[in-house]
């Protein structure tokens, strides 16, 4: 008896799993929308303060960026890296990347938000 009540609390957790939305116009839960066009970032440099450090990236295409510290214990450390992002919506970013020394830096840029030259101020 208990093996059948467990077999059926499977059937039933499995079929939750796999339901559909009602009509064609609806999204399961999770679904991702598809990614529209790309922003661009290429052209773009940010300032990020975190206090004792500063940081500037520079993104020179759309898979390239350089950083440089520019004030902090890392001033004057900078090298250029390949940088993957996402678009979250219509004007935010997910961007990440992995430097050299095994640091993965991931970020979400919001570039409705910033004013300017995109200079901005980290917490």
């Amino acid at each position: 008896m208990n093996k059948i009540i467990l077999v059926l609390m499977m059937l039933v957790a499995m079929a939750s799993c796999n339901t559909q939305p009602e009509n064609g116009n609806e999204k399961a839960a999770h679904e991702v929308e598809p990614q529209k066009e790309n922003i661009a970032l290429a052209g773009k440099k940010f300032k990020y303060d975190y206090g004792d450090t500063v940081y500037e990236i520079n993104f020179k295409s759309e898979n390239q960026l350089h950083w440089h510290c520019i004030e902090g214990e890392e001033k004057g450390r900078q090298a250029d890296e390949s940088y993957s992002s996402l678009r979250l919506n219509e004007h935010t970013l997910f961007v990440s990347w992995v430097e050299e020394d095994g640091l993965g830096v991931s970020q979400v840029i919001n570039l409705k938000k910033q004013h300017g030259a995109l200079l901005f101020k980290n917490r």
